[in-house]
């Protein structure tokens, strides 16, 4: 049982639970459609401009949604230029670092968890997004498939933004698809708990 140990460590499934969800939250940034996010470091390995590529991809199907960048890094002020260019400036907010409360909160509330790192082996995010009851949809890292179930928490896919996007619009698009990857997110994340309390024990 030692992979599950290192799979969920330092995921408190306590403090990240769907119960987050907050209207104040989207009140405060002026959310009104689906509501996107990623929390990492602004730098060239996470690769969030082919997040705003699929975002603008994903805008032509529904306008208002969100995307909400959070986390500070040497990318920052490119990843605002693209925005610019892309005419993404009313869908995209950089919320730079937050506090331990309202983390929480924006997992909760966000409809779908995005990742695109070139690169990544244990993501906390991810397991962060699950354990609140938020689908991710992520390129397929090294580590992606080892806490996502393709097609039941989220979907992996290829390093290519239209694909990226294309899932993310079949989420949206489905919202019965949406509320059932959720409930299934956060199911799974108790289940591996349980498993992490069973190995404690014995």
């Amino acid at each position: 049982g030692r992979k599950s140990k290192v799979i969920f460590q330092g995921t408190d499934e306590k403090v990240f639970t769907p119960n987050n969800k907050s209207n104040n939250l989207k009140k405060k940034y002026k959310i009104n459609g689906p509501m996107l996010l990623t929390v990492s470091r602004l730098n060239k390995r996470k690769n969030i401009s082919d997040q705003l590529l699929a975002l603008k991809l994903v805008t032509q199907k529904f306008p208002n949604t969100k995307l909400l960048i959070v986390g500070k890094g040497g990318e920052e002020q490119k990843l605002k230029l693209i925005t610019k260019r892309l005419k993404l400036k009313d869908n995209v907010i950089f919320t730079g670092f937050v506090s331990e409360k309202e983390l929480p909160k924006l997992y909760a509330t966000a409809d779908i968890f995005l990742l695109t790192s070139k690169l990544e082996g244990f993501g906390i995010a991810n397991c962060e997004a699950l354990a609140s009851g938020t689908p991710v949809v992520t390129y397929d890292t090294m580590a992606a498939g080892d806490f996502i179930i393709n097609g039941k928490t989220g979907f992996i896919t290829n390093h290519n933004y239209k694909t990226f996007a294309n899932r993310i619009l079949k989420l949206l698009n489905d919202k019965k698809m949406l509320i059932t990857m959720s409930k299934n997110a956060r199911k799974e994340t108790e289940k591996k708990y349980t498993w992490d309390k069973y190995t404690e024990k014995n």
